[in-house]
């Protein structure tokens, strides 16, 4: 009984969730107030060089003394006369009027790091962003090591608690180093507590979860914190209002506990029952201590098979052991920068677009909200993959229209355009960001997801240093920085049609399951689109594909498609998918062909890897995979019907009730009922046997590989009575302790309660 199981029984959208999606939802708020407030509490609001003769003067009066002026915010004034100043030779400024947004005192204005200091605000930012690459790399390696609740509160102290120091200082090392430290803690505090209630949630309910009160919480965060500052009036008093609320979350361990399936990729079995036990006590639930006797026994043996066949244990590295894998991982490496890089760019560039930046910031903030819907409703529809992908695309060419826009239009004059623009770059921007923390989550196994997106987040962040840069571009052309990354989003749809399909699967837990994970899926495959690809990927061995015809599909497991073709098959808590199907007998009874073997021309001797998804054409030769087979058998009762053609004869064995187990259990053959046919009893000695490949040795035999030697993957005992894989020359097989020249083969299955047969 894995886990997801375990958890249903638990309460998988009960009260615990309820409670930790709040929590969530104040971590959203603390990390939008933090994040953001190094842009609050820097901000720059236009300024003049003093003068005496320009006191009491309006910001209008004083721009118009100062129009004949190229640097007016550092340039001294001798005098004004007749309302046209005169600026002073070789005098530095030594004081400034500042144009303040409500009476707001940044940082920038108190400590008057203008002009020839202008450099070192930008200073500090960048210790921040080297602090955020620290802090994530660190803290994602904790929460592998010791758990994901201690380094998300220990990640959101250490923030805290530079923002309360950065409130105390007035040079710039400390103001660096303070910036360092706050910067520790930058969407570590947000994302670790991303991962703890995403491990929690059910997969059905995971989409409305965790994007709506994203949506909700971090919206709220961001709209009200320029408004904030503003009331406060000073961003000393600022950084307080924003750090003492983190305090909030040494309150954490008394109402939710630490991540169950972390606790089991650790063998920690017993504190993962503890935890689970917690869910169900707090959801209202019974459950029986046999349910979790089991479900350790399930996670024991699961270890115990893999650490047979495998050498290392699973780290971030190992991710680019496998070239699936590797694939994967440097394709979420560069995801992230590209959306991570446009996020920071179109969030910051809030100024000279004719609007308060405080009050463009806050309005268009509210972008979140219709962001969070969006994926609400979309995601478990279009899939992860098609919601990333057209996130970008869309992102994309919103933000080239507006880059056109800032170039062409007036400011002052269409102020409400251009904020309508910026809200709507936002918005695809907020969509992609969101939709890509949980599609990297899912692909990555469990047992390294909180190093992997810790990794993975922080070359994103690291990316970020690069936004003042790519905003500087306008210097050479207005739009310049708007095309730039517009093309980033393009290339980054892209990429995201190379990533597998997460919706309605699985999960793995490990990296070997990772490998195999969504193995038979085309880039174009989209859960929303009816008509994809139906053959199963033959793994790189492009001479053996075959070109299929089409094949009509049937959706109902009951009926075949009059000429043959395919049938859907539906399981509880599975994605559908196709078998190819056929009519036998003149009872017209429908059977779901599981494997065929008709020229040899497909390889048989394939890795265990290959022989748990499939691989071969549905419209030629080709094997289902033991995964699916098993979900088949597992899910109600089977018939198994084995057909050997001669070219003279078709012989048959049949049996009664075929079942067989998961992959922990070696997908051994747990059940075969009664026989009866004329080709003979091949099967029965293979009862209760673990299948082999030449990889993956389950045979009884401790000095020879018997599927090795027969060149076919079987659940072979001591290379006994049958191996349908076998392959000496073509058109042969073995079967019933006889190898035989066979025109084809064919292993088909049906449940045994349709039509009450």
């Amino acid at each position: 009984m894995d886990f997801d199981r375990v958890l249903e029984k638990c309460g998988s959208f009960g009260r615990f969730q309820f409670v930790i999606l709040i929590l969530y939802g104040y971590t959203n708020i603390l990390s939008s107030l933090h994040y953001f407030s190094q842009t609050l509490i820097t901000f720059t609001p236009e300024h003049w060089c003093s003068h005496d003769d320009l006191h009491g003067l309006s910001a209008e009066s004083i721009r118009a003394v100062y129009s004949n002026v190229t640097d007016p915010a550092c340039t001294l004034l001798s005098g004004v006369v007749n309302g046209t100043g005169i600026a002073a030779e070789q005098e530095a400024c030594q004081n400034w009027i500042f144009e303040r947004e409500s009476g707001y005192e940044s940082l920038t204005t108190e400590l008057r790091w203008v002009c020839d200091k202008s450099h070192q605000p930008a200073v500090g930012q960048s210790f921040f962003f080297i602090g955020s690459v620290v802090g994530t790399i660190t803290f994602g390696y904790l929460s592998d090591r010791i758990g994901r609740l201690p380094a998300m509160l220990m990640a959101a102290l250490a923030g805290a608690s530079g923002d309360f120091m950065t409130s105390f200082v007035h040079t710039l090392p400390w103001f660096a180093f303070s910036r360092f430290v706050s910067g520790l803690s930058t969407d570590t505090m947000y994302y670790l507590m991303y991962i703890l209630v995403f491990e929690y949630l059910s997969p059905k309910r995971r989409t409305f979860g965790l994007n709506i009160i994203l949506a909700f919480f971090y919206c709220f965060g961001l709209m009200t914190s320029p408004w904030l500052a503003i009331w406060i009036g000073n961003w000393r008093h600022y950084l307080w209002m924003a750090s003492l609320p983190a305090l909030g979350v040494l309150g954490y361990p008394l109402l939710i506990c630490e991540s169950a399936q972390w606790l089991l990729t650790k063998k920690r079995y017993d504190q993962a029952v503890k935890c689970l036990k917690w869910v169900a006590n707090f959801n209202g639930r019974q459950v029986e201590d046999s349910v979790f006797d089991e479900f350790i026994k399930h996670y024991r043996e699961k270890v115990i098979e893999e650490e047979k066949h495998t050498k290392h244990e699973d780290t971030f590295m190992g991710m680019f052991r496998t070239p699936r894998l590797r694939r994967f991982t440097l394709t979420l490496l560069l995801k992230s920068v590209i959306i991570t890089l446009s996020y920071d760019v179109i969030n910051r560039n809030m100024e000279g677009l004719g609007t308060s930046p405080f009050k463009l910031f806050s309005y268009t903030s509210i972008n979140y909200l219709p962001a969070g819907c969006t994926i609400l409703l979309l995601q478990n529809i279009i899939g992860r993959k098609g919601m990333a992908c057209g996130a970008l695309l869309v992102g994309g060419i919103i933000t080239t229209v507006t880059g056109f826009l800032i170039a062409f239009l007036d400011p002052k004059e269409n102020a409400l355009l251009l904020a309508i623009m910026i809200g709507l770059g936002r918005y695809g921007s907020t969509v992609s960001y969101d939709a890509e923390i949980q599609y990297a989550a899912e692909i990555i196994p469990t047992s390294v997801r909180g190093r992997a997106v810790s990794n993975i987040h922080v070359i994103g962040l690291a990316s970020s240093s690069l936004s003042f840069y790519v905003i500087y571009l306008a210097k050479f052309y207005k739009p310049l920085p708007s095309i730039f990354i517009s093309c980033l989003m393009f290339l980054g749809a892209g990429l995201c049609l190379t990533l597998p399909e997460t919706l309605h699967k699985k999960l793995p837990d490990t990296l070997a399951e990772g490998e195999r994970f969504a193995m038979n899926e085309g880039c174009l495959y989209f859960p929303c689109i009816k008509k994809h690809r139906e053959s199963l990927t033959p793994n790189g061995d492009n001479n053996e594909a075959v070109k299929k015809p089409e094949q009509k599909e049937e959706k109902d497991e009951s009926k075949c498609p009059s000429f043959g073709g395919a049938h859907l098959i539906s399981l509880p808590n599975r994605e559908a998918f196709k078998v190819p199907c056929a009519v036998v007998g003149s009872d017209k009874q429908v059977w779901s062909i599981v494997e065929r073997r008709l020229n040899q021309k497909i390889n048989f001797n394939r890795g265990w890897a290959e022989y748990a998804q499939g691989f071969g054409d549905f419209s030629s030769e080709f094997f289902i995979g033991l995964e699916k087979l098993h979900q088949m058998t597992s899910s109600k009762p089977h018939k198994l019907l084995i057909r050997l053609n001669n070219g003279q004869s078709v012989k048959t064995a049949s049996y009664s009730n075929f079942r067989i187990g998961n992959e922990t259990e070696g997908y051994a053959i747990q059940s075969l009922g009664e026989y009866s046919g004329d080709a003979g009893d091949g099967l029965r000695e293979s009862l209760n046997q673990k299948f082999s490949t030449f990889d993956r040795d389950n045979d009884l035999l401790h000095d020879v590989n018997c599927s090795k030697d027969a060149s076919g993957g079987w659940w072979q005992t001591n290379c006994g009575k049958s191996n349908l894989n076998f392959y000496l020359r073509s058109n042969m097989v073995y079967w019933d302790g006889v190898i035989d020249s066979i025109y084809s083969v064919e292993i088909l299955i049906r449940p045994t309660n349709i039509d009450g047969n």
